[in-house]
């Protein structure tokens, strides 16, 4: 009896409680390789006289490389990671003493690591400490016994003499305060050109200097007369010479001049209007000078002024950045970029003679990321997200429908249209239909998804053209499509408006919510008396109830100021859910409201870590009875939350750092990085959540 009755109590002690539980998530579409995303830059290359080994910034995960054959094919498809501080930039490298020796700078070092031909990595040393992070380039030769590594520290250029087995020798103090020098060698001897200011501010002198094994410098030595602006030096060795070329005039000349053991030459310079030096390669009769401009690439031999240009293949908006000639191959690294768009730099590797093809340096799995997903009445549910088609620099709206256990129901992504902008698509739907909305530029456009997967409408249809200051949001109110954004001069001068889109289409005139102001991006979610669309006013949190006949019911409510980010309708209750990013106070809180725009309760929010202050994105959705809530800190948490208010369950893990998350009907869609060495490259995951009712805690001895 005493054993019954303390079983009892322990039971009572235990009292039943919801408990969340998720099912693994997995990727919601197949991968396909492509340009990797985002930005690469500052590459260079080296040769040991057959085979090539290049390394450049990839912006987010450190310094990456890889080996290139003979050919000049990628042989590490998968970069290798040289540097993995997320703040290494400005990668250098160069080849000696039958090793690589590619160097880098930091925030507070500059350091370095020796590479062997078969890519084997020795451990990192560090060469120097920075007084002042200013970082702009890195500079490295080897003169056939000892490297130098240079770098701008606190508008001074500094060095550092390094021997083959890593050993730092003396420091060296070099001139110029500019950037676009560079730095290369010959019998010996390291050779530093750079522009230098004179007393005059409007003119630039090109100086060279030489710095011996032991770090002594020398004097400097004027390789041309002052110009106004002196920059882009490049310089080339072969065994005997070795040629330093520079832009003038804002890239109306092209400067050379032949350097030996015996002196410095006469200078060539060549009027090239409009056009920037890019690099000096080096092949079987001399020196070839490449210039050009985000349209067209040249090359002249230098040294012949009389001899006419010829035009480099190589596609448009790319430059280049660095080359390496071999015995037998001179390879080029390309930087492909577009002013006009924020998709970063492309990598590119390209055979200077022979096959010019370019060839991606590095791929990955295309990157997605935004996602959002809305459930029809039986079920079926429409995902959506954004994917970046990086070899056409373009981001197109995916779409895709999933059935019973989360299985697609078309063999392929649906592609509903393209955006310059990253920012989130998002959709609703009718019940039967969908809605996807997305800004473009200064435009909202929209394609309606039919159950079967058909789009409606061919080309999107635009419900805003001019202004447009934020990403729409999208509701069905029980008669149509209620799609909200601001539009003005600018983000927080801007008017909130609504514009219906009927299930078969025809966007009806748009309508103002809410006048000019300190608005913030807004939310949505549609109940029986109309549509609550809620944002933030200053430093208030306003709302609106908009009729189906488009009157619009302004609220105010006294709640503790918060980013709003989601609202959700369930029944007879709004759930409106924010963040507060402030430093050292991140929480994640809600508050409900009625069909009638009553303030419900707001709870006390959870505190979340400080130090993932601006990742808490709190998204809310219906669920059974219930509203899901899912945000960072810094892993996706899942909590269920009741129709009151109340927190019945969590918070509980259930996935990684989520980038954007959303869910309907338990069916969670998040977006987050894969671990490759491109360490910024997204997927959208698929997973579900349920809740089992009248779980116990077990007790723990």
């Amino acid at each position: 009896m005493r054993r019954l009755a303390l079983i009892a109590l322990l039971f009572l002690a235990n009292p039943a409680f919801p408990l969340i539980r998720t099912s693994a998530e997995r990727e919601l579409t197949a991968q396909q390789t492509d340009v990797t995303a985002f930005n690469q830059a500052n590459a260079h290359i080296a040769t040991d006289g057959s085979s090539f080994f290049t390394v450049w910034d990839d912006f987010g995960s450190g310094v990456l490389g890889a080996r290139l054959d003979a050919s000049g094919a990628v042989i590490d498809t998968t970069p290798l990671v040289v540097a993995p501080a997320a703040d290494a930039t400005l990668p250098e490298i160069a080849w000696g003493a039958d090793r690589y020796l590619a160097v880098w700078q930091t925030t507070h070092a500059v350091n370095g690591r020796f590479i062997e031909r078969d890519g084997t990595m020795r451990e990192p040393f560090e060469i120097a400490t920075r007084e002042l992070y200013g970082g702009i380039e890195t500079h490295l030769a080897f003169n056939g016994s000892v490297f130098l590594v240079t770098w701008l520290d606190s508008f001074n250029w500094r060095g550092r003499i390094i021997d083959p087995d890593g050993r730092l020798l003396a420091g060296v103090t070099l001139p110029g305060t500019d950037r676009d020098a560079d730095l290369g060698a010959l019998a010996g001897t390291f050779y530093y050109a750079y522009p230098a200011r004179t007393d005059d501010n409007f003119a630039m002198l090109p100086r060279l200097v030489t710095v011996d094994a032991s770090g002594q410098v020398s004097a400097p030595v004027d390789l041309g007369p002052a110009n106004r602006l002196v920059e882009k030096f490049h310089i080339a060795a072969r065994a005997n010479d070795l040629l330093i070329a520079w832009s003038t005039s804002s890239g109306q000349e092209l400067n050379d001049v032949l350097v030996t053991v015996v002196g410095v030459g006469a200078v060539e310079t060549i009027a090239v209007p409009f056009k920037w030096l890019e690099n000096v390669v080096v092949d079987g009769f001399g020196y070839l000078l490449i210039y050009g401009d985000n349209n067209q690439k040249l090359a002249r031999r230098a040294q012949e002024a009389a001899l006419p240009p010829f035009v480099v293949e190589a596609p448009t908006l790319t430059i280049m950045s660095d080359t390496a000639t071999s015995a037998t191959r001179i390879v080029s690294i390309l930087r492909r970029f577009n002013a006009f768009d924020t998709m970063g730099g492309d990598l590119y590797v390209q055979n200077f003679f022979g096959d010019t093809t370019p060839r991606p340096l590095a791929a990955a799995p295309r990157h997605q990321e935004l996602p959002d997903i809305a459930a029809a009445t039986d079920g079926v549910k429409l995902a959506v997200w954004l994917g970046y088609e990086t070899s056409q620099r373009v981001r197109a709206v995916y779409a895709m429908r999933l059935g019973a256990g989360g299985a697609s129901l078309d063999a392929q992504p649906l592609r509903l249209g393209t955006t310059n902008n990253p920012h989130a698509p998002r959709v609703a739907s009718n019940g039967t239909d969908w809605l996807v909305v997305w800004r473009n530029d200064m435009r909202v456009e929209a394609v309606r998804v039919a159950h079967d997967g058909t789009l409606r409408d061919s080309t999107p249809l635009l419900l805003n053209e001019v202004q447009t200051q934020s990403p729409p949001v999208v509701g069905w109110d029980g008669t149509t499509y209620l799609v909200a954004y601001l539009s003005g001069p600018r983000i927080y001068l801007a008017n909130l408006y609504a514009v219906r889109v009927p299930a078969g289409g025809n966007p009806l005139p748009r309508f103002v919510v809410h006048q000019s102001g300190l608005l913030a991006y807004p939310a949505i979610a549609a109940g029986p008396n109309g549509a609550l669309l809620v944002w933030n006013f200053s430093n208030e949190v306003r709302g609106a109830l908009i009729s189906q006949g488009d009157v619009v019911t302004p609220l105010t409510f006294q709640v503790p100021y918060g980013y709003i980010t989601s609202v959700a309708w369930n029944r007879d209750t709004f759930l409106v859910a924010a963040k507060n990013g402030a430093p050292f106070n991140a929480t994640v809180s809600w508050f409900t409201v009625d069909a009638f725009g009553n303030l419900g309760s707001a709870p006390a929010p959870i505190a979340t870590s400080p130090a993932i202050a601006q990742s808490v994105m709190p998204h809310a959705s219906a669920f059974g009875d219930d509203f899901l809530l899912l945000w960072n800190d810094p892993e996706l948490h899942a909590a269920i939350i009741d129709r009151g208010g109340k927190l019945v369950s969590g918070p509980v893990v259930i996935a990684p750092l989520s980038t954007n998350a959303a869910a309907a009907d338990g069916w969670i869609i998040n977006s987050h990085t894969i671990g490759l060495p491109s360490r910024l490259i997204s997927r959208v995951f698929l997973q579900t959540l349920e809740l089992i009712a009248n779980a116990r805690r077990r007790s723990v001895r």
